[in-house]
């Protein structure tokens, strides 16, 4: 799958045994290997200092749905006119 920034994209995540469909739009492109170059609630914070580990092995991207980002998995992620996948 091919996704460019600007592309609407949606993925199911999990939380606190909910799951929850997302819509949003892709705002950058991670390069395997490096941090996104926003923060994301929830990961660890570079910036602030902090110890980070965790990169992605792959290519990777940012999603803004409505004023927040997210670094959702690549594999969760399709293209909004796409079925999901069950």
């Amino acid at each position: 799958m091919f996704i460019i920034v600007g592309d609407t994209v949606k993925w199911r995540s999990q939380s606190q045994g909910r799951w929850t469909e997302k819509v949003g739009k892709v705002t950058h492109v991670v390069p395997p290997g490096k941090y996104p170059p926003v923060r994301i609630p929830g990961t660890c914070d570079p910036w602030n200092g902090q110890m980070c580990s965790l990169t992605r092995k792959q290519v990777s991207y940012v999603v803004r749905v409505g004023s927040k980002n997210y670094w959702p998995r690549v594999s969760a992620l399709v293209r909004a006119d796409q079925p999901l996948p069950d």
